[in-house]
């Protein structure tokens, strides 16, 4: 998953994480993998506020 440079900071990566995990919810998902480069301090910060 990724949000074009010019659609970040508007939440957006927040609302597809929401969306993924309520569908793995709903679908009997119990595990979801993620896999993101060291480098993208952003985005860790996203999964760590989000519990990931």
């Amino acid at each position: 998953m990724a949000v074009k440079e010019e659609f970040r900071g508007k939440e957006i990566g927040t609302i597809l994480i929401d969306y993924i995990s309520d569908y793995a919810v709903k679908s009997g998902i119990s595990e979801l993998s993620i896999s993101v480069e060291r480098s993208n301090i952003k985005a860790h910060k996203l999964y760590f506020k989000k519990r990931l």
